[in-house]
This record gives C-alpha cells, sequence and structure tokens, in this order.
C-alpha cells in the first residue's frame, strides 16, 4: 500500500510533464514577422543572379496505383460516355450505368453517386473522371509503380503519382509518425527519383500521410550546376549528396525545400523537395521525367487544358524560405500580407507571395493562359493556434498545401466536375461555399439597396420569407421566379423591388463588379459556388476542391485549386499602344480569405438563430443575431479597405513596371496604411466577439460561470425554460434535461470556478424526483444535507447530520461512507452531459475539472477511504464518456471515427507505459523477494545505525544518480523498495521520506537525456544535445532533488526520529549468508542494458524492459537463484516459491491499473486540446 502511494505522487505529475513535453514538441516555433523589403533594383550589389526556372511538374506519393491497363479501359469507356448527348444528370446516369456491359467498372468498381465521399479515393481515378485528364505516362522499378497524368494540352500540367507496389505510405512510418524500425534497404532503383527510399523517406516526415512531395521546375540548358553551386555556398544542408543525377540526355538536381525551423540554424527537413530537370535533349523519348515511357491518351471533348499557376506551401519559417529561394534562385517577394491582414476571428496567418521574373513578354490572354514561365509560389506560416494552416503544421508538417492550375472556363470545369461525379459516382468534389459569400436579403439590405424605411424593410423581408422566397438564413431561392416575387411582396412596393431582391442572390458580387458581367454568368459563378475577387480592373475567379490523397473523414490532407484570370486590356497612356498583359493578373485572392472565412460565420450563426426562433428562445435568438450583425459588420466594414489596398497594390506594381520610384514607394505606403486598417477592425471585432457571453449554451440555458442561483422551482415541466439569463433555477437545469417533475422545493446553489462544481449538482440533481436543500462548496467535495430528510425520497449523496451516539473514527468513517456514494453518482452521471455542451471552450473547461477532481481524491485516499486505482478508472471512463458525448454518431460520423482513432492513440500510450511499468516492477520485486537488496540494506545499516539521519541523503543520492542512467519511474521503485526496507511503517514521516525520494529520482531524470521519458524525446527529437543538457541542467537538477532533502534531514535531527527497523538491522548479518548480491548485480544489469538497447537500436524503452525481464528470469533459471521458502496463508503450511514466477504474483497489480486511469484520463485532456492550450498558455 504504501509504496502504491507513493508511486501515486510521481503520477499526478504526469499531467505538468506531457502539457511542458507539448510545449516544446508539439507547439511550433512562431517565425519573426518578415519585415525586411529588398531592393527590386537589377543593379543592386546583394542580390543573386536569378536562374530561368520554370513550371515543370508535381510529383505526389500515394498509398497505391492500379495497373496500367486498368486506367485504359477508365479512359476508354469515360471517352465513349463523353461523346453521348446527355440531356440531364439522371439520364447521364443511365448512360454510364449502360457502359458496364461493355466495359465493366475498372479502377474502383461500381459507385454510388449518392454515397460518394472524399476519403479513400484513388486519386488518379478523380483526375480522369472529374477534371479530363489522362495518363500520358507510365514506369516501374522493382518495387514502385509511376504514372503521369496530364490535361489535354501536354504543355499544361504534369501530375506524376507512385506509390509502392506491395506497401502504402502509413507502412513506411510507425503508428505514431515518427521512423519506424530499420528495414532492409532494396536495390539500388534504375531510376532514383522513382525509388522505394523516397517514399520511405517522405513518409517518416509527413506523419506516413499521402502528399505531395516534390516540386519540379525546368531550367534551361546549361544553368544546372549554377544552382547546384548557390546551394553549396549558402545551403549546403539542403543538398543531400550525390546530386545531380544524370541520365541519358537529362540532368536532375533535387534539393530538401525547407528548414525545420530557421534557415542555417536548425536542421533539414527532409519531407518536401525540390526537382530541378535540365534537358539538352529536347525530343527524349520520356514524358516528364527519366524511366516515365510516353503512353499515347485521347481526350474526351469536354476536357479542358490546365496550366499551372503557384504552388503553395505551409511553412514554420516562412522567412528562412523566402531568404532560401532568393539566394539560390534570385526568386523575389511579389505580395506580402503582413501579420493581422489576412485574419478572421483568431485565425491569423501570414501570408507572401515570391516567384521569378522571366522577362516573357505577354501580348494576349491566350498566351498568358498558356505561359509557364512566370512561377509564383505563395508562402503561408500560422501566426495563431487556430485555422487550417496552424492545424496543416501540426498534424503533418511543412509541406505542399495545395497546387492550382489556371483554366479558360472555370465555371464551366466546375460544372463538367459536379455533373461527372453525380452521374459516375467518381471525381472530384468541391468546397461547399455559403450561400451568404454571394448575398444575402435582410432588412438592412433592403433599406442599403431599395431605400426602403426600417419598418417596410422588415414587413418586406417577413413576407417574402413566408413565401418561401427567402429561406430562415435569408438566403433568395436561386431559380425563384419573378411572378412569385411580385405575389409575395406586400401592397404598395413597386416593380423595381424585384430587381433588387433577384439581385440578392449575388448582391456581394454585384457590388464589385456590377454589370460588368450578365445575370446568367452571376448565377453560373453562384450556381457552382466559384469565389470571386478582383484586382484593379482583372477579375480573379477561384474554387478549391475538397481533400485529396484524405484516408479518412476530418484529416488534413492537400487540395488542388483551380483559377480563371480575366485579365483587362492594357493600352500605353502615350502611345496608345496595347501594353503586354501582366502575369497574374487579378492577384491571389486576399479578399476571398476574410470574406469566405466571414461569411461562413455568417451562414452559422444564421442558422443558429433561425432554430432559437423556432422553439421560441428568444434570449439565444439575440445572441446569435449579434453574431451576424456582427460579421456582417466586419465584412462590410473590410470590403473598402481590401479594394483599396487592391488597388494600392495594383498602381504600385504599375509604378514599378514604369521605373517611377516614388510613385511606387506612395502606393506601397498607401497598402501599408490599408494593411494596417484591416488589422484594426480584425481586432475591434475579435474584441467585441470576445465580450460576447461565449458560456451561454443553446441547450443547457445558463451560465456556467453565473455565481449564485435562488429560485422556486416550478411544479411541472416546462419545456420552454428561459435560456441565457443569468439567475436560472438548478430545477430549470434538470427540467430541460431530463424534464423531472420537481416538486415545490427551494433550491440554493453555490457555483464553483467556472461552474465545474454546478454540473456536479446539476448531474445529481437530474436524477432525483425530489431533494432536500443542497450545499456544494468547491473547497468541499463532500455534499452534506443541511436538515433532516425524510423518509419518502432521501437523497443518497446527503448525510443527515443527527446525533447517532457515535464519535471519533465511527463518525469520520460515517461521513466517508455517504461522501462514497456521492462521489460515485457524481462521477456516474458526469458523463451524459456532454451531449448537450455544445461549445468547445466549456467542454475543454469541465473536462479538466473533471480530471484535476480526480487527482484531488487521490490526493485525499486515506481521508474518503477510495482506493485510487477505483478513482482513476472511473474517472478516465467518464472522461471519455464525456468527451464522446460530443462526437456520437448522431451528430458526426467523422467525429465519431476521428474518436475512435484518438482513443487507439491513447491505449497505444497506455499500453506502451504498462509494457514497461510492468516487467521494471517484476525486476524489482524479483530482487526483492531474492534477498537482493539485502546487501544494500546492510550496508545502509551498517553506516546509518549510529547516525540516523545519514539515512535520507544516502537514500536520495542513489536515486538522483541511478535515475539518470535507468529511467526515474524505475529508479522511484527500487529506491522506495529500500526505503520500505529499512524505515518503519509505524512511523507517520515515512510518506514524507518517499516524496523526497520521488522528487530526487524526478531530479535526477532531468539531467540526463537518457533519464527521464520528457527529456529523452526532446533528445530524440533533437531538440536539446548530450553536453548541453549535462552542463546546463545538472546543478540546477541537483538543487532541486536536493533541497527538499534538508527539510527531512533537520526534522529528523530536531524531532530524533530515522531509527532503522529491527528487521532490516537483522539483514546486516544475514546478507553475507544469501546470493542476494549475485541477484542485486544481475537484476541491476538488465535494467541498465534498457537505455542502451534504446541508444543503440531506436526502439521503444518498453521493448529494452522486457527484455531485461527476460534476460533476468533466464539468468535466475539457470543459476537457481533466489529459493525462498514462504507460508502459504490459506493451507496454513510451509511450501517452497522459486525464483521469478514467485516475485511477478507480488506486482502491484493496483498500481498499474491506477497508472492506465491516469493516463487514459491524459488522453481525454490531449484529445480535446486542452493539453496544448495549456502548454501555449504556458509558453506566453
Amino acid at each position: 500500500m504504501g509504496q502504491s502511494r507513493l508511486l501515486s505522487l510521481a503520477l499526478v505529475s504526469i499531467f505538468l510533464l506531457r502539457a511542458t513535453e507539448r510545449t516544446f514538441l508539439g507547439v511550433r516555433q512562431q517565425p519573426l514577422h518578415y519585415l525586411a523589403r529588398r531592393a527590386r533594383s537589377c543593379s543592386a550589389p546583394d542580390t543573386p543572379a536569378m536562374s530561368s526556372v520554370s513550371f515543370s511538374h508535381v510529383h505526389i506519393y500515394c498509398d497505391a496505383l492500379k495497373d496500367l491497363a486498368e486506367y485504359k479501359k477508365l479512359e476508354a469507356k469515360l471517352n465513349e460516355f463523353g461523346r453521348q448527348p446527355l440531356e440531364n444528370v439522371a439520364a447521364g446516369r443511365d448512360a454510364w450505368l449502360a457502359l458496364a456491359s461493355s466495359h465493366g467498372n475498372p479502377v474502383t468498381g461500381e459507385r454510388d453517386p449518392q454515397k460518394w465521399t472524399g476519403h479513400k479515393q484513388d486519386v488518379v481515378e478523380q483526375m480522369l473522371v472529374g477534371l479530363g485528364w489522362r495518363v500520358t505516362g507510365f514506369g516501374q522499378t522493382a518495387s514502385t509503380r509511376s504514372v503521369a497524368v496530364t490535361s489535354s494540352d501536354n504543355e499544361g500540367v504534369k501530375f506524376v503519382i507512385t506509390a509502392h507496389k506491395d506497401k502504402s505510405m502509413a507502412d513506411f512510418a510507425s503508428a505514431d509518425g515518427h521512423p519506424a524500425a530499420k528495414r532492409q534497404k532494396s536495390e539500388k532503383e534504375a531510376f532514383d527519383h522513382l525509388g522505394e527510399s523516397h517514399l520511405e523517406r517522405f513518409s517518416q516526415h509527413q506523419a506516413g500521410r499521402q502528399g505531395v512531395a516534390v516540386l519540379g521546375f525546368q531550367v534551361n540548358s546549361g544553368e544546372l550546376d549554377g544552382i547546384v553551386a548557390k546551394y553549396a555556398e549558402k545551403h549546403p544542408k539542403l543538398l543531400p549528396p550525390g546530386m545531380p543525377k544524370e541520365y541519358p540526355g537529362v540532368r536532375i538536381l533535387e534539393v530538401y525545400a525547407y528548414y525545420q525551423g530557421e534557415k542555417g540554424t536548425t536542421e533539414v527537413d527532409c519531407g518536401t523537395m525540390l526537382r530541378f530537370v535540365e534537358c539538352s535533349d529536347q525530343n527524349a523519348d520520356h514524358s516528364v521525367l527519366p524511366g516515365i515511357e510516353k503512353v499515347p491518351a485521347t481526350f474526351d471533348p469536354s476536357s479542358l487544358p490546365a496550366y499551372c499557376d503557384h504552388w503553395v506551401s505551409n511553412v514554420v519559417s516562412r522567412r528562412g524560405f523566402l531568404d532560401t529561394l532568393e539566394d539560390t534562385l534570385g526568386f523575389s517577394p511579389k505580395v506580402d500580407f503582413n501579420a493581422g491582414v489576412v485574419a478572421a476571428g483568431e485565425a491569423q496567418i501570414e501570408s507572401t507571395v515570391t516567384g521569378n521574373e522571366p522577362g516573357t513578354f505577354i501580348a494576349n490572354e491566350q498566351i498568358a493562359l498558356k505561359d509557364q514561365s512566370q512561377v509564383y509560389l505563395p508562402i503561408n506560416n500560422a501566426l495563431s493556434e487556430v485555422g487550417h494552416v496552424h492545424l496543416y503544421l501540426q498534424e503533418i508538417g511543412q509541406g505542399v498545401q495545395h497546387i492550382a492550375s489556371r483554366v479558360a472556363d472555370l465555371p464551366a470545369l466546375v460544372q463538367r466536375a459536379n455533373d461527372w461525379r453525380r452521374m459516375t459516382g467518381a471525381g472530384v468534389s468541391f468546397l461547399s461555399i455559403p450561400r451568404s459569400y454571394y448575398g444575402s436579403l435582410t432588412p438592412k439590405y433592403l433599406h442599403k439597396v431599395a431605400g426602403l424605411d426600417d419598418v417596410m424593410a422588415q414587413k418586406v423581408a417577413a413576407s417574402l420569407k413566408a413565401a418561401s422566397v427567402v429561406d430562415a438564413s435569408d438566403i433568395v431561392d436561386l431559380d425563384v421566379s419573378k411572378e412569385k416575387i411580385l405575389a409575395a411582396l406586400p401592397e404598395g412596393c413597386d416593380e423595381d423591388l424585384v430587381t433588387h431582391i433577384l439581385r440578392a442572390r449575388y448582391g456581394n458580387l454585384y457590388a464589385l463588379l456590377r454589370d460588368n458581367i450578365g445575370e446568367e454568368t452571376y448565377l453560373r459563378i453562384v450556381r457552382n459556388n466559384v469565389l470571386v475577387d478582383v484586382q484593379g480592373e482583372d477579375l480573379l475567379m477561384q474554387i478549391f476542391t475538397s481533400s485529396i490523397l484524405q484516408r479518412a473523414p476530418g484529416e488534413e490532407a492537400p487540395f488542388l485549386e483551380f483559377i480563371q484570370r480575366v485579365c483587362s486590356d492594357r493600352k500605353d497612356p502615350v502611345s496608345g499602344e496595347p501594353r503586354p498583359i501582366k502575369a497574374g493578373c487579378g492577384g491571389f485572392g486576399i479578399r476571398n480569405f476574410l470574406t469566405l472565412f466571414l461569411s461562413i460565420e455568417v451562414s452559422k450563426a444564421t442558422k443558429a438563430r433561425g432554430e432559437a426562433e423556432a422553439v421560441g428562445n428568444l434570449g439565444l435568438a439575440t445572441y446569435y443575431g449579434s453574431m451576424v450583425d456582427a460579421f456582417t459588420s466586419q465584412l462590410d466594414e473590410s470590403n473598402p479597405v481590401l479594394t483599396a489596398i487592391s488597388d494600392a497594390m495594383t498602381a504600385e506594381g504599375e509604378a514599378l513596371e514604369a521605373g517611377n520610384g516614388p510613385e511606387a514607394a506612395k502606393w506601397a505606403e498607401e497598402k501599408e496604411r490599408g494593411q494596417q486598417k484591416l488589422q484594426e477592425i480584425s481586432k475591434k471585432y475579435k474584441d467585441s466577439m470576445q465580450s460576447v457571453p461565449s458560456s451561454c449554451d443553446s441547450r443547457l440555458g445558463w451560465f456556467l460561470d453565473a455565481r449564485s442561483v435562488e429560485e422556486k422551482a416550478p411544479s411541472k415541466c416546462n419545456a420552454d425554460a428561459s435560456i441565457c439569463k443569468k439567475h436560472s433555477s438548478i430545477a430549470d437545469l434538470s427540467r430541460s434535461l431530463s424534464c423531472t417533475a420537481v416538486k415545490e422545493v427551494e433550491q440554493r446553489v453555490v457555483f464553483g470556478v467556472h461552474g465545474w462544481s454546478a454540473l456536479s449538482v446539476l448531474a445529481t440533481t437530474a436524477t432525483m424526483s425530489a431533494s432536500p436543500s443542497l450545499n456544494v462548496d468547491a473547497r468541499d467535495l463532500r455534499l452534506r444535507g443541511n436538515s433532516p430528510m425524510s423518509k419518502k425520497g432521501q437523497s443518497p449523496t446527503a448525510v443527515p447530520e443527527v446525533s447517532t451516539g457515535c464519535g471519533g473514527d465511527k463518525v469520520a468513517r460515517g461521513i466517508a461512507t455517504g461522501s462514497r456514494f456521492g462521489l460515485i453518482f457524481l462521477l456516474a452521471f458526469l458523463g451524459w452531459p456532454g451531449a448537450l455542451i455544445e461549445d468547445d471552450a466549456t467542454h475543454r473547461k469541465i473536462l479538466a475539472s473533471l480530471f484535476l477532481t480526480g487527482i484531488t481524491l487521490v490526493a485525499l485516499e486515506d481521508v474518503i477511504r477510495l482506493d485510487k486505482a477505483a478513482i482513476m478508472l472511473v474517472l478516465a471512463s467518464v472522461m471519455w464518456t464525456y468527451h464522446a458525448a460530443q462526437k456520437h454518431p448522431t451528430k458526426s460520423e467523422e467525429g465519431h471515427e476521428l474518436l475512435h482513432h484518438e482513443l487507439s492513440k491513447g491505449l497505444t500510450d497506455v499500453g506502451s507505459v504498462i509494457l514497461f511499468l510492468l516487467p521494471a516492477m517484476g525486476i524489482v520485486e524479483s530482487i526483492d523477494h531474492m534477498d537482493g537488496f539485502a546487501a544494500v540494506t546492510s550496508f545502509i545499516v551498517r553506516y546509518t545505525q549510529n547516525n540516523p539521519d545519514r539515512l535520507m541523503p544516502m537514500i536520495c543520492t542513489l536515486a538522483f544518480f541511478l535515475s539518470s542512467v535507468i529511467d526515474n519511474l524505475t529508479a522511484t521503485i527500487v529506491c522506495i523498495k529500500i526505503l520500505k526496507r529499512v524505515v518503519p511503517h509505524n512511523q507517520d514521516w515515512r510518506h514524507s521520506c518517499g516524496g523526497v525520494v520521488v522528487v530526487a529520482a524526478n531530479a535526477g531524470g532531468a539531467w540526463s537525456p537518457i533519464g527521464d521519458v520528457t527529456t529523452t524525446m526532446l533528445w530524440i527529437q533533437h531538440k536539446i544535445s548530450t553536453f548541453g543538457t549535462v552542463v546546463w541542467l545538472f546543478f540546477p537538477s541537483l538543487v532541486a532533488g536536493f533541497a527538499p532533502l534538508f527539510g527531512i534531514w533537520w526534522q529528523a535531527k530536531k524531532c530524533q526520529k530515522g531509527s532503522l527497523r529491527d528487521d532490516a538491522k537483522r539483514e546486516v548479518c544475514a546478507a553475507s549468508n544469501s546470493n542476494g548480491t549475485a541477484t542485486l548485480l544481475v537484476g541491476m544489469l538488465c535494467i541498465l542494458m534498457v537505455p542502451v538497447v534504446k541508444m543503440v537500436t531506436g526502439l521503444p524503452p518498453y521493448l529494452g524492459m522486457m527484455m531485461a525481464l527476460g534476460v533476468f528470469w533466464l539468468v535466475a533459471e539457470i543459476c537457481e537463484l533466489g529459493a525462498v521458502t514462504d507460508g502459504d496463508e490459506e493451507a496454513g503450511t510451509a511450501h517452497t516459491l522459486r525464483g521469478v514466477p514467485a516475485a511477478l504474483h507480488k506486482v502491484d497489480l493496483s498500481s498499474l491499473l491506477f497508472f492506465t486511469g491516469v493516463l487514459l484520463g491524459v488522453a481525454a485532456l490531449e484529445s480535446a486540446e486542452v493539453l496544448e492550450r495549456y502548454a501555449k498558455f504556458m509558453e506566453e
């Protein structure tokens, strides 16, 4: 009992240790703002010569590919299907099914369009069906298979896709994404860039995911050596050995794209690579790369050619990647969005578009469409722990986020992809853009555009909703007729109002483009979810596909972007001659990031407001209405600023092009002012939304931060309980949850910090039909009845305060017994309210409070007289039950699958710890069982029997240095075992001594790279060095480990404590007569073998500990160590127990179960991002 209780002290620190670990490993360092702007003059002395690179290809690594023949069968079926006249989607579906008789169902078989999902798709099939592209190249090595997929213009986009013939990308990495065990290297591939080793490298640095592994560029003949020289001179870490590779007519250079952090000061990120291809023979037989042979392909008539536009990376250090590209390729920033400009709510990123200056004359739109010489590489980094960029970096790591391609008619491409997916059940889907992005009809809109007063505007809006012209989210029916609108309008409205109502279907777009495009084009854009942005007189249309290469819903994964640039005619103002079209006209969609995000939030809030109004919750409707107003106001206030920024960027570019430096500087300042204004607007509305009571929950209808509630409970259930009011009764709460009939009794509740104890009362009250007055105090976890209870309807959680005739221990035991029932009810019913908590912040607070409650109960084990293992097992189950309620299949199938994945990962972590502790405790227990510690005890007794105050310094010194070479938990087990054999159990300071040993062992593990789980993980990740760790942490660890020792030492001298156990003194004589010394040496050598195995093999420590137990067991069996005679308590007879098997019976199973409960609880916190946010709090 004493050993397990002392061990539990070490476990209490796991929460803080894991959070600290995430501070170093999980929360990535944020880069510095990119403040320096490089001079753009060609004569600048520090500007490197620019290499003439152009877009070539993108190389994807995926889980699996079909044989070439299979894809060609699919192409033949698609080509015949494309030649058939199709009246509508239904007819097309019938025609597609009819083709199965002659063509079968190649690649993935027959698909039901209604069941189409974006994950677990064959990416080649998606491109063939959805985009109309074809396989134009094929190659294979001994272990891999590769295809080249292009659009109908072979000079356009080129995707090389490679997969292993037998293994998925996940097979190349361990379950947690770290490098797997060393594998047998495959034979050297004839074409290195298609080899298995690259799939393995990429997988091990991209969490085992599929992804865009290589960005490929074409360079002019003779220029590759210059790029190699630049990398060798300025970024040698990024240049792998053996580069460049030479093939007939082709030379290939591959370099690592990113550093792990800042350039030069951190190691290389070995995931994504850049590839430079130099062709001396333009008539080579290969398709895109050596090893990929050309394959004939036929395209269906509806296929549109596509061309490379830009490739986007998410990185840790944006400036580091920018500087690297400038140093080696001469790239320079083209567009720079400062911190806070690209922001919506708490999501903030910085983004810079860098690129080359090819000097290509672009005379018309056709040339602009097909030009591949202008390279643009947008680079993003996250400034907050919110948003898709941060999630991508956290989940996968640095890499290519998406690939953008240009087309001549974007609405046509999107319409084709959507129709073919609905007909064939295969292809691609696109992000669903909320209709509010394009426009909505509100009284405010009618007042603004039609000049209606507030009363009439409200009346018109209500009439249109009643006639189903406008839905509950304020969206106008896309196919509504003028006649239906006229019939719905109240009397007195003129026909001009109909025009404004119809225009509300795309009102936001009309504000940008006015009458420059017609209604039909507007509706095509809206129907196909196309995003629109304007820069100067140029138009950008863009759309994003759903994630590709995604195994499971909810996972971060790359995606594709398609854009159409509509460039305005440019003429020289002096000569009137046509001027070349500007590459990248229309910009990169900064307006869309903000407007799309805000539109999504407006749609969500509008829907929630409608639901609240439908059930009569006016308070909640007002709350969501304020959100709609805030987001709409931010959008309205931001739009003119975005327009000003866009115009300033256009004017700055034109001034630079004309060589007018002062004019360019003026517009640059104007752009900076606009960006600063946008930051101020974002901050203003972010602060205003934070002031809205976020703890107001849509179903519970109460404030978690309320401090007091006092109200008479109604006598019947009332479904229309008041929502979001500051004074709600507990009866209202229980009624809203279970509609339990609550009698008229006075309820009085004192809420604890953040309402966590209020939830406990809520959970308990909802299970009772009647209850006496309750008093819950956050400082006292027991529930106490304030008055005698009637026999009928007694509360199982209250203890009557009546005279029982018992005193002392009996009274305490009675209170503890009542408290047990109360705690059991609290823990048992704290899970199910999770289904009603929809606020993530509240959800995390409650989970953290539950965990801290459990830890508190463990610390009070002696007071409440409940075993800590039972408490933690129940707590872990309740935490996961509560957490799972948020992701129940009825709420979100994707969330439910993700929860199962996270729970499996938590069980993996638990298993690794238990498999480490079980053999460690087995070895220590075996040494003790075989009298192995007798020698150590003998030495300690001899040295301390006349000076008991020497005892603790000796044991703490042993713990401090022993934990530096073996795990600190194992060192704690060893030293506690010795301590138990020396210190009498009847002295109440024994636990204090044990606590000091735990502190010493933890401190000793901190200064050694292999002494503690946390430091070991940091060491393996190369976050710390061996020399630096020892030098800088030894003295602080020494102080931390021995400072508490002086208090115990002083107390021992003052109180004259520290006497030794009599049986320990007897061991002085017994030690010399046993073979315990040999047992101790063998056991300690086996334990010391664990870090050696870990360092040499790289295997997890638990495998080393299992091997140590096995070796120790074999040696004990062979050498017949430790024959011990014990008494059989059940039979009352004596028998001989021998060796390790007998010792394993003594291993404390309850401690292992306690560890299991704690680790599962920590896993629940990790799944809910509690640890991540706590780590961020510590970092800030």
